[in-house]
């Protein structure tokens, strides 16, 4: 029997959460269905709210302080020899189920009832920290998952959809995804 490819593995865990984030809505009695009605607008706040996420990527690339330069090499080293042959459409299906399925996870389920409990704001900020400990391979990327977890958690508050901020995270990841395995592809000689 063939084993599954490990992106499909990836993909399929990163959908699971939206799976996970379903049931888990159900029975808390959370309707989802409501917050996923996708309009022109819901597009383009998505794609807006993506310019802040893509700026911070790019910060955090240029970086030369001490744990961003850290964070960089630890992501270079571990992931990056992984992305050096996936398909445009494997980074895409992976980019795609980590937005949906985080977002309807963490924005979609788990910030409303962290809300129900410690406020719009209590609420918000214990989503933020649970973003980003799913996230801390390194204690920077803790931080910096958070703060991305953070502005998540608004854009998603801001509007009636989750669409714009399941977009912004999918084109942020799918950006991220391509620079990680175009520096990849550079340091094995693959790359013109």
């Amino acid at each position: 029997m063939r084993r599954p490819a490990p992106w499909l593995l990836l993909i399929a865990a990163e959908a699971g959460l939206g799976g996970i984030a379903w049931a888990w809505a159900r029975g808390a009695g959370i309707a989802l269905g409501p917050r996923l009605h996708v309009a022109w607008g819901d597009v383009l706040v998505g794609l807006a709210a993506t310019a802040p996420l893509l700026g911070l990527l790019a910060a955090a690339v240029g970086a030369e302080w001490p744990p961003a330069v850290r964070l960089r090499r630890f992501v270079e080293t571990t992931l990056g020899p992984r992305l050096v042959s996936a398909s445009n459409g494997e980074l895409l299906g992976l980019a795609a189920a980590a937005g949906c399925g985080e977002e309807l996870l963490f924005r979609g389920v788990i910030q409303p009832v962290a809300q129900q409990s410690g406020g719009m704001v209590g609420g918000w900020a214990a989503t933020s920290l649970a973003f980003g400990a799913l996230h801390a391979a390194t204690p920077a990327y803790f931080v910096l998952a958070t703060v991305v977890g953070g502005y998540l958690g608004v854009v998603a508050a801001a509007g009636d959809s989750l669409w714009p901020a399941m977009l912004a995270h999918a084109v942020y990841d799918a950006c991220a995804l391509a620079w990680l395995r175009r520096q990849a592809q550079s340091a094995a000689g693959l790359a013109g």
